[in-house]
């Protein structure tokens, strides 16, 4: 009866920390899916701020390649640019459905005028094409 009471706590306590993980990040600097994305996509555009979204799923082996690329360019334009990660398995499912994203990982640029630029864009991308992107938006 004890050995089956300790597996079922160390068992919640495991999913309690990956829970706490998965929401709050993998420390400083990292790039964790957003919360309340379409809010946060309201108050980027009435501060007339340009918006980039990657729409992602843990699952998606293309999704995790391009974390640190997408972390790297949130560092150098996150002052100047709206970044959020959209988690098409979770927060970021509404939104996803909103923009037709049919493959992932997917990128929407949008303008400071609420405009979405750049046109189609999914799979890995690299590091240069996507800051000449951003570039753009500025």
């Amino acid at each position: 009866m004890k050995k089956g009471i300790t597996v079922a706590l160390a068992v919640a306590l495991l999913v309690l920390g990956f829970a706490v993980f998965r929401y709050f990040g993998s420390g400083e600097g990292s790039f964790a899916a957003t919360p309340y994305p379409e809010e946060r996509m309201a108050a980027a555009l009435a501060a007339n701020k340009p918006i980039f979204i990657e729409f992602y799923a843990d699952r998606c082996p293309a999704c995790v390649a391009m974390k640190p690329i997408i972390t790297e360019l949130k560092k150098k334009y996150g002052k100047k640019i709206e970044f959020i990660l959209a988690d098409t398995d979770g927060s970021g499912s509404g939104l996803a459905v909103d923009y037709q994203i049919m493959y992932i990982p997917a990128y929407v640029l949008i303008n400071a005028q609420g405009e979405r630029v750049g046109g189609e864009l999914s799979g890995f991308i690299s590091k240069q094409k996507l800051e000449g992107l951003l570039q753009e938006l500025l």
